[in-house]
């Protein structure tokens, strides 16, 4: 019969050499034949494997076809679009499968493939605090709040310890952490109910359901690592182990909110990488995990499941994934155990899962892969260094992650765009009360660069918020948090005295530089230019700032810096700096991004734009791009690990 997709081919192992040859010649006979019979095309899907296209190897088509399969089957169109950018074709038909739900009231109607806003939880009293069943009207446990802020305020870690009354009744209390304390850290996304911005409280039935996923992490922890287990006979250890307190944090029941209560709430923000760190594990709760059974689901099913969970789009859940030494994710009433720490680290940016893959690798090796992959993006390498009380954290690798850090927190989202920089903070080895302390999203993110020390080229041309963008100066170009697409390195820019600094030539993909002397600043515009002995034109959209108070007629022409099909416009401050050692050094102003195209000559007739000379000569000139240095809040930024 034919060989297809379900046919088992033999052990060929067993098969004798004869045998071989024999089965060849016969395969090879039956094949001419029926070549005579029916079109070759219809045979070699049955005899050649169907390649498995990495993101990069897939046509735009093939792409838009995948996202619409993922959703028919209720995705988010951001999401869809995101993971289709780092899985490869077997994962992605194998997601394609899972049928997606949310919970009540959660519409991504109003998402974009740029960002999802369907996860923004209103945090204010219309937020509603969800119970386990929606019919359930339990009363609300509150945590003893004058503790909890008192700890907070004094830069300590409260946790809670979760106790049964004889009657079964629920109590909660709070104790100040120290170094030896085991505990377990909550995550979670606050759109599914389980937050509160008024009260450090929850639900009855809620906190029972965190209590017995918490007890049976606690079981698993006190059998399997045996920290707390006197090293005996195995037959007298269940009379003499001695059991550690169940505790916990919670953000919802950890972090004071109320009046009066900012100071402690910004100082237990601060806090949280060290407690992320610091903790036994991190449980992973996600309303839609709530109704898969573990026990009958498939462990391919279950990795796809974590794969895709909406924890995994969120800002802040980035933090606490990477610094977590184990991932308890919630299934039903069970647990699933996944060790991100056993992954190696990945520097400068995210790699796609397909980076990952070998070629033997099935289905669930593919998807345990991709969820490592979402929690490796930046090992930072987390040392706690332990003091009388908790310790504090040194992050080993944050000078290679930071790039890595800044491209996966621009393709999440997250409720309040302020907290940015908190995680961009605490994962690459800054003081997040420092940087919190600079009041502008701008000069937040140029400290942070300064001090790092370079970035890629392509943030001049990178999709982003640049709330300087409209004004006449030097930091026009600073976006205020990181923009959906991800940053390369092929070319770096470097922070010096004299402004930001970068040689055209230098680097595996060098941009391409052309100066125009005579620019007439039109939005739409056609640069033409020698290319050795050709001519070639190149059609240029300005994304130009409405109302832009910036004057390009004081300057000395403009600057285009290019790469592929994305550019960025410079303004010409001087062709020659006198307090400069080199007096071919440009001097540049950033003007605004633009996309560009090649186009042919014959197609200049029909475009309305101006076509204006440009020179391509400028090889061996150093690009100096300006830049406003704040020095006296630079010098305050110190790394912890300094």
């Amino acid at each position: 019969m034919l060989l297809d997709e379900h046919t088992q081919p033999a052990n060929l192992d067993t098969i004798s050499k004869s045998q071989k040859e024999k089965g060849l010649m016969l395969h090879n006979v039956v094949y001419g034949q029926l070549k005579k019979w029916q079109p070759i095309s219809k045979l070699l899907p049955r005899f050649v494997p169907v390649l498995d296209h990495g993101p990069e190897q897939r046509s735009e088509s093939m792409n838009h076809s995948l996202v619409q399969n993922l959703l028919q089957m209720g995705w988010c169109i951001h999401h869809a679009t995101r993971i289709c950018r780092k899985q490869n074709t077997s994962v992605l038909r194998y997601l394609a499968g899972i049928k997606r739900t949310d919970v009540v009231g959660v519409s991504h109607d109003a998402c974009s493939e740029q960002t999802c806003v369907a996860y923004h939880a209103r945090i204010d009293d219309s937020y509603t605090v969800r119970h386990v069943q929606a019919d359930c009207n339990c009363e609300f446990l509150t945590v003893p709040k004058d503790i909890v802020h008192r700890i907070a305020h004094g830069g300590g870690i409260p946790l809670v310890h979760p106790w049964t009354t004889p009657d079964g009744t629920i109590r909660l209390e709070v104790i100040e952490a120290i170094g030896s304390d085991r505990y377990i850290a909550i995550s979670h996304v606050w759109a599914d109910g389980l937050g509160n911005p008024t009260s450090n409280s929850l639900p009855r039935c809620q906190l029972q359901r965190l209590t017995r996923l918490l007890t049976k992490i606690s079981d698993d922890l006190e059998s399997g690592h045996g920290r707390h287990v006197l090293r005996v006979k195995k037959m007298w250890r269940s009379l003499i182990r001695k059991r550690a307190p169940l505790l916990f944090w919670m953000d919802t029941l950890c972090i004071p909110v109320g009046p009066n209560s900012e100071i402690a709430r910004r100082r237990a923000i601060q806090r949280m990488a060290l407690i992320y760190a610091g903790a036994d594990g991190v449980l992973v709760l996600d309303h839609e995990h709530r109704f898969v059974d573990r026990r009958v689901e498939s462990k391919e099913k279950l990795y796809a499941r974590m794969l895709i969970s909406k924890w995994n789009t969120r800002c802040w859940t980035l933090q606490e994934a990477v610094l977590a030494r184990k991932l308890f994710w919630e299934f039903g009433q069970e647990i699933e155990i996944l060790q991100p720490a056993n992954m190696s680290s990945i520097s400068r940016h995210s790699p796609a899962a397909s980076q990952l893959i070998s070629p033997g690798d099935g289905i669930s090796q593919l998807l345990i892969k991709a969820v490592k992959a979402q929690v490796r993006t930046s090992d930072p390498g987390a040392v706690l260094v332990k003091s009388k009380k908790i310790g504090r954290l040194s992050l080993l690798n944050a000078e290679i992650n930071f790039l890595g850090v800044w491209n996966e927190l621009g393709q999440r989202s997250t409720t309040k765009i302020n907290d940015i920089h908190v995680m961009l903070a605490n994962l690459t080895d800054f003081s997040a009360g420092q940087i919190m302390a600079i009041p502008s999203q701008v000069e937040r993110t140029k400290v942070m660069f300064f001090c790092h020390g370079s970035f890629p080229l392509d943030i001049m041309w990178n999709e982003g918020i640049r709330p300087d963008a409209g004004e006449d100066n030097a930091n026009r170009w600073i976006p205020a948090i990181p923009g959906p697409e991800p940053l390369e390195d092929s070319t770096n820019i470097l922070f010096t005295d004299v402004g930001l600094v970068f040689e055209p030539g230098l680097g595996p993909l060098p941009p391409q530089i052309l100066v125009v002397e005579r620019d007439p600043y039109s939005p739409y515009i056609c640069l033409q230019y020698d290319d050795g002995p050709n001519q070639q034109w190149l059609r240029v959209e300005c994304r130009e700032v409405p109302d832009d108070k910036i004057q390009r007629e004081m300057y000395h022409g403009s600057c285009y810096i290019i790469r592929g099909e994305n550019a960025a416009r410079f303004l010409i401050v001087n062709q020659q700096i006198p307090w400069h050692p080199q007096s071919d050094t440009l001097l540049l102003r950033y003007d605004c991004a633009a996309s560009v195209r090649s186009v042919s000559k014959l197609a200049l007739d029909g475009m309305a734009m101006p076509i204006v000379t440009a020179n391509s000569q400028v090889a061996g000139r150093k690009i100096v791009i300006e830049h406003q240095q704040n020095s006296d809040t630079i010098a305050k930024i110190v790394r912890r690990s300094k």
